[in-house]
This record gives C-alpha cells, sequence and structure tokens, in this order.
C-alpha cells in the first residue's frame, strides 16, 4: 500500500514539475521565477541522476538523504532571501514547507531500518506543496498585473474622453460666439466735431 502512494506521490511531483514550475517561471514575477528556478534545478537534477546511475550500476538511493540535507537548506536560505528581499508571504510560506525537508530526512537518516518509501513520499509530497504554492504565487502576481493595465488603461481612456469634451467645448465656444461690429466706414476729408449738451432740467 505504501508503495502505491509512493508512486502516486511520484506521479504528483511529475506533474507539479511542468504545471506549476511552469506557470512560476512564465507567469510569475521575480521572486517567483527566481524561487521555482532554486527549487527546479536540484529536483530535476535528481530526477535524472537516480535513474541514469541506478542504470549504471551505482545506486545512490542510500547517500540521497545526506545530499537532500544539503540541497534543502540552500533551497530555505534562497528561499528566506527572497522573502525578506520582495517582501513575499508566498516565499516564506515556501520556505516554511521546504524547511520540514530537513527533519525528514534527518529522521531517515536516524531511522533504522529505515524506509525508503516513506521518505520518498514526503519528499515528493514537500516538493509538491512546494511547487503548488509558487504556481498559486504566480497566479496571483498574474492577476495583478492583468488588474493594472485594465485599469491603467480606463484611466487613459478617461483621460482621452476627458481631453475630448474640452476641446469641443472650446470649439463650440468659438463657433457661438456673437458677430463682431463693422467698423465704421473711414470718411474723406472729414471734419471731428466735439457737440456738448447741457444736462438735462
Amino acid at each position: 500500500m505504501l508503495y502505491v502512494i509512493t508512486y502516486v506521490t511520484y506521479v504528483l511531483q511529475l506533474c507539479a514539475i511542468p504545471l506549476a514550475g511552469g506557470v512560476a517561471l512564465f507567469k510569475g514575477d521575480k521572486p517567483e521565477r527566481y524561487g521555482a528556478t532554486i527549487l527546479l534545478i536540484p529536483t530535476l537534477l535528481e530526477d535524472v541522476v537516480l535513474p541514469v546511475s541506478r542504470h549504471l550500476g551505482y545506486p545512490l538511493a542510500h547517500s540521497m538523504p545526506y545530499v537532500e540535507l544539503i540541497s534543502t537548506f540552500a533551497v530555505s536560505c534562497g528561499f528566506l532571501y527572497l522573502a525578506v528581499r520582495y517582501a513575499s508571504l508566498w516565499l516564506a510560506a515556501a520556505m516554511v514547507v521546504q524547511g520540514t525537508e530537513l527533519y525528514f530526512a534527518r529522521a531517515f537518516i536516524d531511522s533504522s531500518p529505515r524506509n525508503f518509501n516513506l521518505y520518498a513520499t514526503e519528499v515528493n509530497i514537500i516538493t509538491a506543496s512546494v511547487l503548488g504554492i509558487l504556481g498559486g504565487a504566480a497566479i496571483a502576481s498574474w492577476r495583478a498585473r492583468v488588474q493594472k493595465h485594465r485599469s491603467e488603461a480606463r484611466r487613459a481612456e478617461l483621460m482621452i474622453e476627458r481631453d475630448q469634451a474640452r476641446d469641443l467645448k472650446f470649439r463650440q465656444m468659438f463657433e457661438n460666439r456673437p458677430a463682431s461690429v463693422p467698423a465704421p466706414a473711414p470718411v474723406s476729408r472729414g471734419v471731428a466735431r466735439l457737440i456738448i449738451e447741457p444736462p438735462p432740467l
């Protein structure tokens, strides 16, 4: 039964790598992209190195917990830096979830006998969860960017409408101004007279 659960979590992790990881890499902001890169590099290396070494006759399963301790610590420190640098609660949550793998790796090293299927299940669940957090953060930042672009476009439309209304108002003012009084015709050799009338009684 545990083997089936381990296989299901492994498939879940494999599905989360291109889906959530791809969303974080291509649709997220800088913290999500950097976080996905920090996590995917060791994860993909482990997924490639383990089968290849097993195929070549050099199984590395017994030494993987020690590698997990180092890589998990490095990834968690990277998440911590990104969470502080970009004030991202998403990256802080990813750091906390990723940091739990330190406990499971240490517990697996100290256990006797070692249950590799249980440890692999825990690692797969943690990796899929962290990728899900990064994917959710990328979707949230993507929606925020879309709403920002929409509000900016709406603001630009309102400014254009305001400028058009102002131009129309000025045009109507100039078109409806009263006709100018014609200037008096000049008198040739005329004499100007000033007539002073007495005030009325």
